[in-house]
């Protein structure tokens, strides 16, 4: 597995004054296809990992050059102290456009429910479904892990429920294109510096990533709306 170089630095924090849910976070973020987002709910911080260093570098100086405001509270944005780093192959391929972190089912049978795929997709460590929506007889999942999605599906298509419906994936909303600002020279401050002591690949603890405990806060978002 090759790491990512100094230059490809793919993780960024957002530091919101209110806990958020993962779907004000997509809702907001963009300029590249996303890894993962991640809901420190303890510490009311979000990890966001980009699949591209650059994608993530362009969003920083974007969120950093302009009032950036996560489900209408101005946050702060800057690098993460530590990388989430995933197995090259998914770099591969998210970059590549075969996947992502949103679930497309397509032709779908009647008894396919939300409800329904969220009970068969809840037993998925590390990952949180976001939304589901159907529209033109498919139905789109969108979810926090291209890690998690790709495991989901697999799991599905092994499944004799979804025979006969194809399932793969569709673009990450996130990946639209930013604003055009211009960056402020705050923005272009290197990630290097930020300690002596930083370790840009320390992965991040178990207690740290235990997302599917943030799938059930999800969901308890939705029961509230």
């Amino acid at each position: 597995m090759v790491l990512p170089t100094l230059t490809q630095m793919e993780d960024v924090l957002l530091r919101p004054p209110v806990p958020v849910t993962h779907a004000e976070v997509a809702a907001v973020v963009r300029g590249g296809p996303l890894l993962q987002i991640y809901l420190q709910r303890y510490r009311n911080q979000v990890n966001v990992t980009f699949a591209r260093g650059e994608d993530a570098a362009a969003f920083l100086a974007y969120a950093q050059a302009t009032p950036f405001y996560v489900a209408g509270r101005l946050t702060t944005v800057e690098w993460a102290l530590r990388a989430y780093v995933a197995p090259h192959y998914v770099y591969l391929q998210v970059d590549a456009g075969d996947v992502s972190r949103n679930i497309i089912i397509e032709n779908v049978d009647s008894k396919v429910t939300e409800a329904v795929i969220r009970r068969d997709l809840h037993h998925i460590h590390n990952l949180a479904v976001i939304s589901v929506v159907f529209q033109n007889n498919n139905a789109y999942v969108s979810t926090s892990s291209v890690g998690g999605a790709l495991y989901a599906r697999t799991c599905m298509k092994s499944r004799a429920f979804y025979k006969d419906m194809r399932i793969s994936f569709y673009e990450d909303e996130c990946a639209q294109p930013l604003p055009r600002v211009l960056p402020t020279a705050a923005a272009s401050i290197p990630w290097q510096d930020r300690g002596l002591f930083y370790n840009p690949f320390e992965l991040l603890s178990p207690d740290d990533f235990q997302l599917g405990e943030n799938a059930e806060e999800e969901d308890e978002d939705k029961d509230e709306e």
